[in-house]
């Protein structure tokens, strides 16, 4: 079953590697009791002044992108709170409206 849902957002959050485990401690202390997801992305065509050596050679980026979906407001005053600095390092975000959230679940079928 699928319902709307006008007032939900989504929110993603991409660092550096090796700032995973402390954006993870932030998301878990900023936004108690919601479950977001995180995975290991590759960006590219990043301007070469700030790419390291490898990832000049590789020619992509590697960033941990983490997706919480939650309240717009909620997740708004995350964002604001990211870009006045709440974390101690560089943090790429975009927040999305999402119109259409929901779940398919198959029945179980006897013999």
């Amino acid at each position: 079953m699928q319902e709307s849902v006008t007032t939900m957002a989504l929110l993603q959050v991409s660092v550096q590697p090796e700032h995973e485990e402390q954006m993870v401690d932030y998301m878990i202390q900023a936004l108690p009791g919601v479950r977001y997801s995180s995975q290991m992305i590759s960006l590219h065509g990043q301007p070469e002044g700030g790419l390291s050596l490898r990832e000049q050679v590789l020619g992509t980026t590697r960033r941990c992108l983490f997706s919480v979906q939650a309240e717009a407001g909620r997740l708004q005053a995350l964002a604001a709170a990211l870009e006045q600095g709440a974390v101690s390092f560089p943090v790429e975000y975009r927040l999305l409206p999402l119109l259409l959230a929901g779940e398919y679940a198959p029945s179980m079928q006897r013999d």
